[in-house]
């Protein structure tokens, strides 16, 4: 209801002014809405930027290129499924699922650069054409996983009437089968594109192992550095970051346990 007023003029610019501030409000709580999604999406380490130290903001902002590229290239779908007990339906998270459409169209492209990267070689077009056949197979599973997953919340919505206790039974049934469907949709389409992130990883640690190993050549022959001395200081140092990154991998993990497991493990 809009406010009582005597005089219809200022009724008409109170209502106009009404108008126009929720439209700008709205407009920028979308935007702030848009800008924190692509952020999660693309470059979380930068979220909580100014609570970040000098030296830890500065490698966030030079390592934006390579996280956004990793990000593309290796996918970690982990949040697709998230089930709302209270309104019996699938959380939808759009930034994920926007992420897994653009994962399915670069991955194989960017793997297929990799590996001709690594062996240096051009490869033909039967080659390219495959990569493109992979990524229209993802994206449409994706869609379909998609268009599933917004059928069971659609059809979740529907209430039968209590006094038609048999096609309750039927519609509950219907329910649970279509659920078990998106389950098995999304544990499938997981595993999918997690074993295309490991392949990804494994292929991005051998272009910079290579590429390591050739800066260093050409180092040691501008500055004429013993190679021993070179396979005794950085080659050792670099065989042991593997162990360093699992190790750090597990204190983190060792971290997001429960108090309930760490308590056992005690």
């Amino acid at each position: 209801f809009q406010p009582y007023s005597d005089d219809p003029e200022r009724a008409h610019d109170s209502t106009r002014d009404q108008q126009e501030f929720p439209q700008s409000f709205n407009s920028e709580a979308k935007f702030q809405k848009m800008r924190v999604g692509l952020f999660q999406m693309l470059t979380p380490h930068l979220l909580n930027f100014r609570q970040k130290s000098i030296i830890d903001g500065v490698l966030s902002v030079l390592t934006v290129p390579f996280v956004v590229l990793l990000r593309l290239s290796c996918p970690q779908p982990n949040n697709i499924l998230d089930y709302d007990e209270s309104k019996s339906r699938y959380v939808i998270p759009m930034n994920d699922i926007c992420l897994l459409f653009v994962q399915s169209i670069l991955c194989p492209v960017i793997s297929l650069s990799i590996l001709s990267c690594i062996m240096v070689k051009h490869f033909s077009l039967i080659y390219w054409i495959l990569a493109v056949s992979a990524s229209t197979a993802l994206v449409a599973f994706t869609l379909s996983f998609y268009k599933t997953l917004l059928s069971y919340n659609t059809f979740s919505l529907i209430e039968p009437s209590a006094e038609l206790s048999f096609e309750q039974g039927i519609m509950s049934e219907e329910t649970s089968e279509e659920r078990r469907m998106v389950e098995r949709l999304g544990n499938l389409i997981t595993i999918i594109f997690l074993s295309v992130g490991i392949l990804n990883v494994i292929l991005w640690i051998s272009l910079l192992a290579n590429s390591l190993i050739e800066m260093l050549a050409i180092y040691q022959k501008l500055t004429q550095i013993s190679q021993g001395i070179l396979g005794l200081t950085i080659f050792a140092w670099g065989n042991s970051i593997s162990d360093l990154i699992s190790n750090v991998a597990m204190c983190r993990l060792y971290k997001k346990r429960p108090q309930n497991d760490l308590e056992d493990l005690n």
